[in-house]
């Protein structure tokens, strides 16, 4: 299994047409899309920082957490791990 590179909706008089861009780190970098067989154009964007945090999104505007903010995770045997504020939440490990 790999990232999702392409995907369509014909359902309806839907007709669109959605392509996905990632990084080395497998990270998505942008979304594109068509309808109608029309020009494709881009959807929505996302850089991020070197410990992967999303930094921006297009549709969405800047992302910052002090640092102060960013709770600590605990593995299932209790000890304190380290890790990226994301790679925290995805996890199901937030303790805040």
């Amino acid at each position: 299994m790999g990232n999702l590179l392409r995907r369509s909706d014909f359902a309806g008089s839907r007709n669109q047409v959605e392509r996905f861009e990632y990084d080395a780190r497998n990270r998505l970098l942008n979304t594109f899309a068509s309808q109608n067989g029309g020009p494709e154009v881009l959807r929505q964007s996302q850089t991020y920082d070197v410990s992967g945090n999303i930094l921006r999104k297009s549709d969405v505007g800047s992302y910052q957490v002090p640092d102060e903010y960013i709770p600590a995770w605990r593995s299932s045997d209790g000890r304190t791990k380290a890790g990226s504020f994301r790679d925290r939440i995805h996890a199901g490990h937030v303790i805040f």
